[in-house]
């Protein structure tokens, strides 16, 4: 089984799943279509929020793929190729949500005076920097080549808007707790904590860079 897949759409999908046998050195890559035989979806998770991301369950039984759902023979040679983008793109996440919360951050402190304006500037130079760092890590392709430098990133992601998100609470007080003008708020706060567990989650890529550092 599956525990946890997303963007299962009803109409249709197709998941990207590893599987191995005793004898095999390493897991091979294969895309698993909706309609294999053998396949069950199952009813999408109660989750606190994101209920709009078809997010649920797969169970796989005595399911038989040909060699045309074969995407890799060795996710060792094929992960390594994809992750730069794939992570790049998790990355952009948590900068656009970051950014949305400086927005509102800005948009509140216009116009007077507060202590904030000084941590402000200091998360929008942290945002600038990370994107800087970023873009230009995967378009030079250092990150492919320094992998441990794309997963330190990753980390920061969730750190940086994290960080925006609570200056938007300080910065919106009392009203971020009313329904009717803190519902943007509270979406962002859900979005910010899920974050941290979007495979891969931050308790694993501590553990892999933990791992890397002991080598």
């Amino acid at each position: 089984s599956v525990p946890w897949v997303t963007n299962l759409q009803r109409q249709g999908f197709v998941a990207l799943i590893a599987a191995s046998d005793p004898q095999a050195a390493c897991p091979a890559i294969f895309a698993v279509p909706h309609r294999a035989p053998g396949l069950v979806r199952e009813p999408d998770l109660d989750l606190a929020a994101l209920r709009g991301t078809s997010t649920g369950s797969l169970t796989l039984t005595d399911l038989m793929l040909d060699d045309d759902w074969l995407l890799h023979g060795d996710g060792r040679v094929f992960l390594p190729q994809v992750r730069p983008m794939f992570i790049g793109l998790q990355c952009g996440l948590g900068l656009g949500l970051a950014r949305a919360s400086l927005r509102v951050v800005r948009q509140s402190l216009e116009g007077r005076s507060s202590i904030l304006h000084e941590e402000l500037a200091s998360v929008e130079t942290a945002v600038d920097a990370y994107w800087k760092a970023l873009s230009t890590g995967i378009d030079s392709c250092t990150v492919r080549e320094r992998p441990r430098d794309l997963l330190v990133l990753r980390m920061r992601m969730v750190e940086i808007a994290a960080n925006a998100v609570q200056l938007e609470l300080q910065a919106l007080g009392g009203s971020a707790l009313l329904h009717a003008g803190g519902a943007s708020f509270w979406r962002r706060m859900q979005e910010a904590a899920f974050l941290g567990v979007v495979t891969p989650t931050l308790v694993q890529l501590k553990t892999e860079l933990a791992a890397d550092t002991a080598k």
